[in-house]
């Protein structure tokens, strides 16, 4: 077919404006949010990107970043959300250095933006013990900046336990704790070995007793700790630092009782029917 206008050298006005306004529309902006930070950036060392910054801006999830959640490979290195957090985030951040409180304020606004904040999961009622399929609202969640009696300025959190009197010492952790801690995990049930959770977190966010700072003082204190001391510092500890507050009230529709449940962030969070 003979193209008229380039042989011609008119124009058609009607052709142009169409493919002009086309264009336009699937130049679409990038859709962003601000996200407020449970630390409010205040426990970052000197020279942190987020060093004293409340907020962070985050974009809205896209299909790119469904082919990151879906990817077989990221999955099986459990890798897929921190992919997509540091495709979202605007900044160069790394994701392994965000304290976790932070880093699941993200997750939460991450999974709004991109799903909506009806969240439907299974959960185990506390008064009957039946399963039933509850819908939170994601929205619901409140951030919580910390126990500012116990939280220094530089981030530690110093706890007095209640049957040795010993004041411990300890600190926030990160992304790089997290995978560290859920590599351990996999590698002593991968060589069969006796799974120590919990003392390997303690010792993880421990780093002194009674001013101590000492390494292996530290570990034998955590191994041979009374469980009502150990009990303590996990609860007081996981109160005071500065994270999303998961706990909601739910009402049950096998027994009808109200109660308190900590909502599961199950295989359905980023991977809605």
């Amino acid at each position: 077919m003979r193209n008229n206008e380039e042989r011609l050298g008119i124009k058609n006005p009607i052709v142009d404006n169409a493919i002009e306004n086309s264009s336009n529309q699937l130049n679409m902006p990038t859709l962003t949010d601000f996200v407020d930070l449970p630390t409010k950036g205040k426990y970052y060392p000197e020279g942190h990107p987020l060093k004293g910054k409340e907020q962070v801006e985050i974009k809205f999830m896209t299909s790119h970043e469904e082919d990151l959640l879906t990817s077989k490979s990221l999955l099986k290195k459990g890798i897929a959300i921190d992919r997509v957090l540091s495709s979202l985030l605007v900044g160069k951040v790394d994701i392994d250095s965000l304290f976790i409180g932070d880093k699941n304020a993200l997750i939460i606004a991450t999974r709004i933006n991109g799903y909506g904040s009806d969240y439907t999961t299974k959960i185990t009622c506390p008064r009957c013990e039946e399963t039933i399929d509850y819908e939170f609202n994601l929205e619901d969640i409140k951030i919580t900046n910390g126990n500012q009696e116990l939280l220094g300025s530089d981030g530690l959190i110093t706890i007095e336990l209640p049957k040795t009197k010993a004041k411990v010492c300890c600190r926030l952790l990160n992304g790089k704790d997290e995978k560290f801690l859920s590599q351990m995990m996999e590698n002593k049930k991968k060589h069969k070995l006796e799974e120590t959770n919990i003392t390997d977190q303690l010792k993880l966010y421990v780093v002194s007793v009674n001013g101590s700072l000492d390494q292996q003082e530290v570990f034998n204190f955590i191994t041979k700790m009374p469980s009502l001391d150990s009990k303590y510092l996990r609860k007081v500890y996981q109160e005071s630092i500065p994270n999303v507050d998961l706990t909601q009230e739910v009402n049950c529709s096998h027994c009808g009782e109200e109660s308190e449940v900590i909502m599961p962030l199950g295989t359905t969070f980023f991977w809605p029917k």
